[in-house]
């Protein structure tokens, strides 16, 4: 029997060819424009705990957290949060931790706008328990809006 002429011929065309339309689909894609970033959140954090306090940020409701800071007892703070690093939505939730307390507090979850400013009181007890603590949004202190005012 005689081998087909041109069924080697025709692997190796077809090979080449689908190699070639790979390397010029490669070639041809559209380039993706950067998504323009959204001007952060500002968070005022004011401290009227004793011990030192870890501020993380929660990016989904699942957990998760990443610290922002830490802040020492009885001080003031201000953190800009990127709004991808918070929850969809623009949804800032945050976790507080007093150093030495194995105790942990959410904070509640606050709908938040690009360029917003929200003030984190931090509020302890005896044991470092930070439940009487409280987040809130306000209106843009340097400027804009003058019903809001920067916390002292």
């Amino acid at each position: 029997m005689r081998p087909r002429a041109g069924g080697i011929g025709r692997r190796v065309v077809l090979a080449a060819s689908l190699g070639a339309m790979a390397l010029a689909s490669g070639c041809f894609r559209k380039s993706k424009r950067p998504v323009p970033e959204q001007e952060p959140v500002t968070l005022h954090i004011v401290s009227h705990a004793f011990a030192d306090v870890d501020v993380y940020v929660m990016p989904s409701t699942a957990g998760g957290a990443m610290r922002l800071t830490t802040v020492t007892g009885f001080a003031k703070a201000d953190v800009r949060i990127r709004t991808t690093q918070m929850q969809p939505g623009i949804v800032l939730q945050l976790e507080l931790h007093a150093i030495g307390s194995t105790s942990r507090w959410q904070t509640n979850a606050v709908p938040m706008s690009p360029g917003e400013h929200a003030v984190l009181e931090i509020n302890s007890d005896a044991y470092g328990g930070l439940s009487r603590s409280v987040l809130y949004p306000i209106p843009d202190p340097d400027g804009g809006d003058s019903a809001g005012a920067r916390p002292r």
